[in-house]
């Protein structure tokens, strides 16, 4: 429950916290329990005062935002000090105070959808020591997922496995990492990496695919693997010292490149067949471009 005084009154009666997993299907996980935080929403009626109400603590439009165990972490910070008698009121009691915030796998996002016309979105702010990491799994076609994760040293690891996906990812900060993988045919997808230092490797492995890739910071890293025909890749890096590896591996593939700083690398590769056209572009110094083309009626442009 929420508040300290329903908390202690539980525990020294000797009552648990813990039941059935209610906040997504745990069907196919070992452990099905667990100690979730009651929530108003949960109660369909008049929910009692113990249950937790998000919005005492955060505007509706700011929860949005972030995970939940956000708000949860701010009333738990807001009660503690209420409890402990400590309101400074002047500037020099307010310097006299240290702040040390930490979360272990605390916005982690795992999901698993194995049902057609799926539908997953999530946002997580994280960084450094809340360990921010997002996975998820659409094995059914039809299916769409959006995340957005805020913050440094954070990853997404995911994996649509059906028809006709479309998969929306971005990753605002430092040392940020995406690893996807897209194994059905129609499948669409966007990452946007805003900041510097971060890497994304991404394949899709049937057919008609589309991709499109978007790094604005520096030092980033990109791997593209698309290994069916008709595919489209679009990568675009407006930062320095960017690299970019392409490999189509079947026929009439289309890449577009876009460098526009110093310091820039492409390396592109369609191994397939015939019908591929390439176009890198760097509109910078000290650039290099490396394309080629395996097969017949293939069309390369690059522009320096």
């Amino acid at each position: 429950g929420n508040g300290v005084e329903h908390v202690w009154k539980r525990l020294i009666n000797g009552e648990s916290g813990l039941g059935p997993i209610t906040r997504f299907d745990a069907k196919d996980m070992a452990c099905k329990i667990a100690a979730q935080v009651p929530l108003k929403s949960d109660f369909s009626g008049e929910a009692p005062a113990w249950a937790f109400n998000a919005d005492d603590w955060m505007e509706p439009k700011e929860q949005r935002k972030v995970d939940t165990f956000i708000v949860f972490g701010i009333a738990a910070a807001v009660q503690a000090i209420q409890d402990s008698g400590w309101l400074p009121q002047t500037e020099e009691e307010k310097c006299r105070a240290g702040v040390q915030i930490g979360s272990g796998i605390g916005n982690s996002v795992y999901i698993d959808q194995t049902g057609s016309n799926s539908t997953f979105d999530s946002s997580q702010d994280g960084s450094g020591n809340a360990i921010g990491d997002a996975a998820f799994l659409q094995s059914a076609d039809d299916s769409d997922a959006t995340l957005d994760q805020f913050g440094f040293d954070n990853t997404i690891t995911g994996s649509q496995a059906g028809v006709n996906n479309s998969l929306n990812v971005e990753q605002i900060g430092e040392l940020q990492l995406a690893s996807i993988d897209q194994s059905g045919t129609n499948n669409v997808m966007n990452v946007v990496q805003d900041l510097t230092g971060n890497e994304a490797t991404l394949t899709q492995g049937g057919n008609s695919n589309e991709l499109g890739l978007s790094q604005a910071g520096t030092t980033n890293g990109t791997t593209i693997t698309q290994l069916g025909a008709d595919n489209l890749a679009e990568v675009e890096q407006l930062g320095t010292d960017n690299v970019v590896l392409i490999n189509q591996t079947g026929n009439t593939g289309l890449i577009d490149v876009y460098q526009s700083a110093l310091g820039a690398y492409a390396e592109v590769t369609q191994a397939g067949g015939s019908g591929n056209e390439a176009f890198v572009t760097q509109n910078s110094d000290f650039a290099v471009s490396i394309v080629s083309q395996n097969g017949s009626n293939n069309f390369a442009s690059i522009n320096q």
